[in-house]
């Protein structure tokens, strides 16, 4: 079970954290105001999703040789590669364990898209706002191709299932096919 902190702020609020050994989720009064109660799931799921993955120490340890390379593009493009890869990955699982893939582009769409940030007078923080929201779009709209892809087939995932378990309890067996031997 993750641990929940609720910070007493009204920006929307949002992030995984490791409180020693135990990965934790906070949040904040913001965010609970600003999103429904499907896009709070959803995105708790994503949060949980990055606990679940553990990769703090990678990506932490991958952010400080990117800070130590600082003029290094090469060094950039790997820890943004990184960040994006372990974001799409962590949407994929809160996508599954939701099962609603567009609540999950909805709720980035309303946490993180913001158009005024785009026209902002300091060239440096616009550039940086275009390239997190360009990450986000991306993201986003790889949600809303999953979300019209998706098919309820639940008989598929229990046929699926079923063959599973077949293959693991029977698949190491010998068998013998009418006292002749074995195959």
């Amino acid at each position: 079970m993750l641990d929940n902190y609720v910070i007493q702020n009204n920006d929307p609020v949002l992030f995984t954290t490791l409180l020693g050994p135990k990965p934790a989720i906070v949040l904040s009064r913001g965010l609970l105001r600003l999103l429904s109660y499907d896009q709070l799931k959803a995105a708790l799921a994503h949060e949980a999703a990055h606990a679940t993955r553990n990769n703090h120490l990678f990506l932490s340890l991958l952010l400080l040789v990117r800070l130590l390379m600082f003029y290094n593009p090469v060094m950039l493009f790997a820890f943004k590669a990184a960040s994006l890869d372990e974001e799409k990955i962590c949407d994929d699982i809160a996508a599954f364990w939701t099962g609603k893939p567009q609540v999950l582009a909805d709720t980035l769409k309303r946490f993180y898209i913001k158009e005024e940030g785009i026209g902002n007078s300091n060239a440096l923080t616009s550039a940086a706002v275009y390239g997190a929201n360009m990450m986000i779009k991306t993201r986003v709209e790889r949600l809303e191709r999953k979300a019209n892809q998706q098919v309820s087939l639940p008989w598929l995932k229990f046929a699926l299932t079923l063959l599973t378990i077949g293959i693991i309890n029977y698949g190491n067996q010998k068998w013998v096919w009418e006292g002749r031997g074995s195959l």
